[in-house]
């Protein structure tokens, strides 16, 4: 190998070196490769791949705790025990009204409510509220005139006054629904 050119880097001697090799199976095979080694990997271009890596990874650990339910704020342990009891109790007789057949809603509804009041959160009364959400929206597609979709329409409304069924979607798209029907304003 002759003497390296001192104005030249190390890479790029070794990239001409390659390339001006006399056996054909040294030499560089190909004008893309040659210029591949005697570039080198440009310190921008770590960089641009390093901070991509790591902006990519925030944005998955966001994405996944965008996925998880947060839960009660305040943990189930710090209610007092005459809270608690009331709570499972709102629970079970709300899962009552919801057995009956056909079921009761408003019963339903008024007990996760309070359940959801007492616990904000809490799986047991979201459940509950969200089985509330689902018979509303199923009832929907049954009235059979103006009059049984107003009482419908009212029964949504009163529902939505609560935090937790205020952003039901399929609730506000019955909603809506209901009112775009009854030419009702929003």
């Amino acid at each position: 190998m002759p003497e390296p050119i001192k104005t030249l880097k190390r890479r790029e001697w070794l990239a001409i070196a390659h390339g001006l090799a006399l056996k054909r199976e040294d030499r560089t095979r190909d004008a893309e490769t040659f210029l591949r080694e005697f570039r080198g990997t440009q310190k921008v271009t770590k960089f641009a791949a390093i901070v991509i890596a790591v902006l990519a990874g925030i944005a998955m650990y966001f994405a996944y705790l965008n996925t998880q339910d947060p839960g009660p704020a305040i943990p189930w342990e710090e209610l007092t025990l005459a809270q608690q009891s009331e709570f499972e109790q709102l629970v079970s007789s709300g899962n009552g009204w919801l057995a009956n057949d056909p079921p009761w809603i408003g019963g339903a509804y008024g007990e996760f409510a309070a359940a959801y009041d007492i616990h904000p959160r809490n799986r047991a009364a979201t459940e509950g509220l969200d089985a509330v959400a689902a018979a509303l929206v199923a009832l929907a597609d049954t009235p059979a005139n103006n009059e049984d979709k107003r009482r419908l329409l009212d029964d949504i409304n009163t529902a939505s006054q609560n935090e937790y069924l205020a952003e039901h979607g399929a609730l506000r798209r019955t909603r809506k629904r209901l009112q775009d029907e009854l030419g009702v304003a929003r």
